[in-house]
């Protein structure tokens, strides 16, 4: 189905044949011919409320007697990076509405960093570099050595990805077998799960434990056993984890480290 015809349909405008590659729309005065694709006044379809993009499309397309099942093959995100780099504030900040309504920041995370130092307005380059971390967090991380690139960058934008992408439990193994001093940014990172956690909490590296033992994300029983930590700043994160069990606070109120014990009691009379 080509775009173009898709497209006249989210623009109300009555169609005539799509043939092969070739499709033609009919106007009130004319046939136009297009070619299959994206065309720049794809572009005004961001004039509408993206809320109900789709149940417009898909009336249009029951309109012409074709499936709704159509709606699926509209090109949004290349639609969206038509208004991202158009170049103007008004098809820049409509593009943006879009782009946070239909959570696209991690499929135009390139045009999103351009765009926050190239706006043409101080709303439309704040607001993008907002969705430009939002696509930070968001990033796949496909590989071990995608990880490794990521965290030896010196371009920020690609550092703060190795802190908050996702990736795979085979990923994260990759990472950790062929780097081992990469644990610690491993344990750092955002989104690891909470099995690699309790993996890294047996690592022989305290620095290692320390940063697992900061996770809000680490499992309770996980939290238990750094409490046992024979290194005390291990103990002492534990005990500062906003999300450490009050059980576990009270057996560190006894803790023979005055600090970790002095920690752990304050936070018991906090929650009391």
């Amino acid at each position: 189905m080509a775009a173009p015809f898709i497209h006249a349909l989210t623009l109300g405008l009555p169609v005539g044949v799509v043939q092969g590659e070739w499709g033609v729309l009919r106007t009130p005065d004319d046939f136009v011919p297009v070619k299959t694709g994206l065309l720049p006044n794809m572009v005004t379809l961001l004039e509408g409320d993206p809320a109900g993009f789709h149940d417009n499309l898909q009336a249009g397309l029951r309109a012409a007697a074709l499936p709704d099942a159509l709606a699926a093959t509209y090109p949004l995100a290349p639609t969206l990076r038509l208004g991202l780099q158009w170049g103007a504030a008004y098809w820049e900040e409509r593009a943006l509405r879009w782009t946070e309504h239909f959570q696209l920041a991690g499929q135009l995370g390139d045009e999103l960093r351009t765009l926050a130092q190239t706006g043409k307005t101080q709303r439309v380059r704040h607001w993008a570099q907002r969705l430009a971390r939002m696509a930070d967090r968001n990033h796949q991380i496909a590989s071990a050595q995608e990880f490794l690139d990521l965290r030896n960058s010196t371009d920020p934008e690609l550092y703060q990805r190795a802190a908050h992408g996702r990736a795979s439990l085979e990923v994260w193994t990759a990472v950790m077998a062929l780097d081992p001093e990469m644990k610690f940014w491993v344990a750092h990172n955002k989104t690891v799960p909470p099995e690699v956690l309790t993996l890294l909490s047996s690592d022989p590296d305290p620095r290692v434990r320390w940063m697992v033992a900061t996770r809000r994300a680490c499992p309770p029983e996980t939290l238990g056993q750094l409490a046992n930590d024979p290194d005390e700043s291990v103990r002492l994160r534990v005990a500062f984890n906003a999300k450490c069990p009050p059980a576990l606070l009270v057996r560190l109120a006894s803790d023979t480290e005055p600090e970790v014990a002095r920690v752990a009691r304050s936070r018991l009379k906090a929650q009391a």
